[in-house]
């Protein structure tokens, strides 16, 4: 029912349309791909089972069965296939049932709310490397464009965009993929949330979107997403590990619903995905301007 069902959530493309661009991807990063969809729960379970010792890794939107398949969940945790969750839609955004995923501790990362760009996203992550060094479709310069990340705890920059020998490997791979992406980023690190809501609104104007690691404090108070949401930029919530595979309780992101989308469990990664999935909205944003 793609591009037919609520366009306005799910957008106009179609599965076709959709199954052709993964299968671009695949080709440029040198994979193999099968698709399969199915409106029957049991068909997905054999299918997923399928899978053992014979997928590298599986790409899966279960739609409403996310918030309440055991038996899926089950089907992912017995094949013993690296899972990666993908919806088109952030799902945080939406009705509150929707917020719980019965799958997303049996994934070994979620990626939702980028549209379709989300499969291509996790086939990256699956493929263990990103996509050869090219910008966007679409990407027009000029290189001075900027993205504001805020970084989880750990070693790695205090502030501003030069700090030589002090930055952890996420965060210097982070900075290869901007430079190959001719882009800038600049780390911001406090654990005051009234300076990260300060920075946030002084944001505009000076950078093009923003990645916040959800590991800094954004939990407590709803101010950080309020200053999120009153800024006209694209954001996007970033976790290295898979925060839903904890075995203690993961507490609410307030910050979810005011991102554009979200992307987990991908190590280092979940950050050089998220950059190149902004990278490629404020790219389509300027060419439809």
């Amino acid at each position: 029912m793609l591009g037919k069902r609520e366009v306005s959530i799910y957008g106009g493309q179609s599965l076709d349309d959709i199954n052709r661009e993964i299968a671009r991807e695949a080709e440029r990063l040198g994979i193999e791909v099968e698709f399969h969809q199915s409106n029957y729960e049991g068909e997905l379970v054999t299918r997923i089972q399928e899978g053992w010792g014979r997928l590298e890794g599986i790409v899966l939107n279960a739609a409403a069965y996310t918030h309440y398949s055991i038996a899926i969940r089950d089907a992912i945790a017995a094949a013993q296939v690296p899972t990666v969750e993908v919806h088109i839609s952030n799902i945080y955004k939406r009705e509150p049932f929707r917020h719980i995923s019965c799958i997303a501790a049996v994934c070994v990362g979620q990626i939702c709310g980028l549209g379709p760009l989300g499969y291509r996203l996790a086939l990256r992550a699956l493929a263990g490397r990103a996509v050869p060094a090219q910008p966007p479709p679409g990407f027009a310069g000029p290189r001075g464009r900027k993205y504001l990340v805020f970084p989880g705890s750990g070693p790695g920059t205090d502030s501003g965009p030069d700090a030589p020998g002090r930055e952890d490997p996420i965060h210097e791979s982070l900075r290869d993929r901007a430079r190959e992406l001719g882009v800038g980023v600049e780390y911001v690190r406090s654990d005051r949330e009234s300076a990260i809501v300060d920075t946030l609104r002084a944001a505009s104007g000076s950078f093009e979107g923003i990645i916040i690691d959800g590991g800094v404090p954004v939990h407590g108070g709803d101010a950080v997403r309020s200053a999120i949401g009153a800024i006209p930029l694209p954001c996007i919530e970033v976790h290295a590990p898979n925060v839903h595979a904890r075995d203690e309780a993961h507490p609410t992101s307030l910050i979810a619903p005011a991102c554009v989308g979200v992307i987990g469990g991908f190590g280092g990664m979940s950050y050089t995905l998220a950059l190149e999935a902004l990278v490629g909205l404020t790219a389509t944003e300027r060419g439809s301007a």
